[in-house]
């Protein structure tokens, strides 16, 4: 035991780092999500899980008040309540599932051990007593120390999910992703990044583990099995993401120099800066994955149609367009990852149908745009409107997608 003390150590500080780095993240955003802080705390209240008053935690007057005055609206110690409750609320609905079905999750108890002592007695490890309860001990505390208190609330809210989905389709979205890869190279960036800066590239990282949760739920609802998603999305994703340079237009070309060249301003490796610059393209290239296993086509011919779509139609710069939104309330919130998911499903089905009718050597493209010219004309005058405005909102980008979907749907149908 004793030659295990710098390992043990090191796991305990790497814990306390974690969470205290949770606490430093949650605060960073919390104007931004201030509503969804307040509907998680209301929800708590409502499942007689939280005393505001013993736990000395704003009324929402106190909270309206402080914003009115210009103040922040949380405080570190609430947050870090709410942390807390987070992590206890996940482990109690987590209690009766068995997690050690799955591997990936399994995996979870040997990590929590000493590299030496898993070694050694690894067997004994993995048929410890307390192994399910170690499990979810250890994915809960990922998930709530890298993706933030609120993160399981908001994923149960948007889809209706359990909370056990939604660690399942998170799990599968690290590591398919490759977000803890992604994570440790900002965490021991050289030279030392500023902590703000820090915490605004963990942000990204955030950001896009909810919209990739988010899509895991609601496209695989019914399928949600770590070893099989991994599988199957895990090769073809990293494939894609390797040709992305190749595969990618003009328009986003455009588009993701510009956030590379923000990020690389602000000190951030090169290297690092594009991977991180590419976050919109990551979420969108499980829909190019599905796709190319739905239809049995090669992952880089799907992506092909696919960017050429977003370069014809200006979809990227529509979803730069969406994720720029400003909601002011909790349904323009709901509304914004509506549109996302919307331009996304869309974008795919599309994708979906010219692949389907690319045959003979004609080009399938060519012969849709010759199709559905006067569609084609009218969005291409939608997007033409949307540019000459200073900031899109949440009407126009509505109605333009009403006008991306009879687009879409006219090609499917014929």
């Amino acid at each position: 035991m004793e030659s295990m003390t710098e390992d043990v150590a090191s796991l305990v500080l790497d814990n306390n780092l974690r969470q205290t780095k949770s606490i430093s993240l949650a605060m960073a955003r919390s104007q931004q999500h201030h509503s969804e802080y307040q509907r998680y705390l209301s929800w708590l209240e409502q499942e007689d899980q939280l005393d505001r008053d013993l736990e000395f935690l704003p009324s929402d007057e106190q909270l309206t008040d402080r914003i009115n005055r210009h103040q922040p609206s949380w405080t570190r110690p609430e947050l870090s309540v709410l942390i807390c409750y987070s992590k206890v609320l996940l482990k109690e609905a987590l209690a009766g599932s068995d997690l050690l079905s799955d591997p990936w999750l399994a995996s979870a108890v040997t990590n929590y051990f000493p590299k030496a002592l898993e070694s050694q007695f690894g067997e004994a490890v993995e048929a410890h007593s307390l192994a399910n309860e170690i499990a979810i001990n250890q994915v809960v505390n990922d998930l709530v120390n890298r993706v933030g208190f609120s993160f399981f609330f908001r994923q149960m809210e948007s889809t209706g999910s359990s909370a056990e989905d939604v660690i399942r389709a998170y799990t599968v979205v690290i590591e398919v992703l490759g977000l803890k890869r992604l994570w440790q190279q900002i965490e021991e960036h050289n030279p030392r990044l500023p902590a703000a800066t820090e915490l605004e590239l963990l942000h990204i990282l955030v950001r896009l583990a909810r919209r990739a949760t988010r899509w895991f739920l609601r496209n695989h609802r019914l399928s949600l099995d770590c070893a099989s998603l991994i599988a199957d999305y895990g090769s073809p994703t990293q494939t894609l993401l390797a040709e992305l340079p190749r595969l990618q237009k003009d328009q986003w070309k455009t588009l993701w120099s510009d956030e590379r060249d923000e990020l690389t301003d602000m000190g951030v490796e090169l290297k690092l800066a594009e991977q991180l610059a590419a976050n919109d393209s990551m979420f969108m290239s499980m829909g190019v994955v599905q796709t190319a296993l739905q239809l049995e086509t090669p992952v880089q011919k799907v992506a092909e149609v696919y960017f050429d779509l977003g370069e014809f139609l200006s979809l990227d710069w529509f979803m730069a367009q969406i994720v720029d939104l400003q909601p002011d309330s909790r349904w323009q919130d709901l509304a914004r990852e509506t549109y996302v998911d919307d331009l996304e499903s869309q974008r795919r089905r599309l994708t979906a149908c010219l692949c389907k009718r690319e045959s003979n050597g004609t080009s399938a493209m060519n012969k849709w745009q010759a199709e559905q010219k006067e569609l084609i004309h009218r969005w291409k005058l939608m997007i033409k409107d949307l540019r000459k405005v200073p900031q899109s909102d949440f009407a126009m980008i509505s109605v333009a997608l009403r006008e991306l979907l009879n687009l879409v749907q006219a090609s499917v149908d014929n």
